[in-house]
């Protein structure tokens, strides 16, 4: 029927009058036919987005969950990031690995040398190959799927590029373009309101630029973007992508698949809706640009869950209301605007591409205009 965390959270339900038995029943009898076809939704959200259970029912559950201390509770530690020998560089193939640089979304990336081609290279591995549970057959496919999505967008100096994708002694990698620098999680610590609406502004105009040839990246993050040198913004790791083009089956996640990063993700992304479109990241553009203004995230909570019930049942704070110190008053109402429209919970509501969310925030940067008092 299912396992036993569902169980554990029908019978809450049922505890508290929010299901009867043959409710209980016939939910996790769905839910394990869901499961079957494909969609590995959780147990929580199959209920909500089923109509079983209410917003506020879902939340007082999931609270009460929260102060349950049991292991099966706590979530499983990520893998531990490998460490290179201090003896000399380690080989992959033709490949010398320098340094670790951190964690995409589905493996670990480190910087290495292409003795081949003479070039250094961000080098992408799944988990598994540093003693993680070994990469099945789907893993692969979805890992090899990032170099074909990238394989779609034409050259941007505003994207990542994807140099080759292969297998060494049966292990799968990613070759990538190494980007200098910082991520913008890091980056914009030390810069100024001006300098990252800018880097915004470009960021848009990269994920216009993706959207336009079919890709819609679906984990647009302060930490999946980096800043060169010279300021200019890189979107990074594809690892969750997906083509929306019609008669194309490239994904990496499969169907109702919950994928994304809380606080960033869409209120559709994050309820494992079907159909997900290129506004997303616009969505998530938006939380970017409230970070900017505000410093916080639109929705913030102590769980996955807790965020996305945040999303379905509060409106969206104005920015204004809860200004960072510093920021000129001029400004507010024209951002407040852009804003919020970016963080629309239906998508009908947003920016309809990326490049409109772009020239917004142009307006508004050139010359401290108001145009949605013309416009709305």
């Amino acid at each position: 029927m299912g396992d036993t965390a569902d169980m554990t959270l029908g019978m809450k339900a049922l505890e508290r009058g929010f299901l009867t038995s043959a409710e209980l029943r016939d939910a996790l009898v769905e839910h394990a036919r869901a499961r079957d076809a494909g969609s590995v939704r959780s147990f929580a959200l199959f209920l909500l987005c089923g109509g079983y259970l209410t917003a506020e029912e879902l939340a007082s559950l999931e609270a009460a969950r929260s102060s349950d201390p049991s292991p099966e509770r706590r979530a499983p530690a990520p893998p531990p990031l490998p460490v290179l020998p201090d003896s000399g560089p380690e080989r992959f193939g033709k490949f010398e690995l320098r340094r670790l640089l951190g964690r995409g979304s589905m493996g670990v990336v480190v910087e290495a040398f292409d003795t081949a081609l003479g070039r250094r290279v961000a080098l992408k591995r799944p988990f598994g190959q540093f003693g993680g549970k070994a990469p099945n057959r789907l893993d692969e496919e979805r890992f090899f799927a990032e170099a074909g999505l990238s394989a779609l967008i034409p050259r941007h100096p505003g994207i990542v590029q994807v140099y080759e994708a292969g297998r060494i002694q049966g292990q799968c990698y990613l070759a990538m373009e190494l980007i200098e620098g910082r991520s913008l999680s890091d980056w914009k610590k030390s810069a100024t309101f001006a300098q990252e609406l800018s880097v915004l502004i470009e960021t848009a105009r990269a994920v216009h630029h993706a959207h336009e040839h079919s890709v819609i990246h679906r984990d647009l993050k302060p930490a999946n973007i980096m800043i060169r040198p010279s300021g200019r913004a890189v979107v990074t790791d594809f690892g969750v992508a997906k083509c929306a083009t019609p008669g194309q089956s490239i994904s990496l996640t499969p169907a109702g698949f919950t994928i994304g990063t809380p606080g960033y993700m869409s209120p559709e992304q994050a309820q494992g809706r079907k159909h997900v479109d290129r506004t997303t990241d616009i969505y998530s553009l938006g939380v970017m640009l409230y970070e900017a203004l505000t410093g916080r995230k639109p929705f913030e909570g102590r769980s996955a869950m807790d965020v996305l019930l945040r999303m379905m049942v509060e409106p969206v704070r104005r920015p204004s209301t809860n200004l960072r110190a510093g920021l000129n008053p001029g400004l507010l109402l024209a951002l407040d605007s852009v804003c919020l429209r970016a963080l629309a919970r239906e998508p009908w509501n947003r920016f309809p591409t990326a490049a409109a969310f772009a020239g917004a925030l142009e307006e508004v940067q050139g010359a401290g205009a108001v145009p949605w008092a013309r416009t709305a």
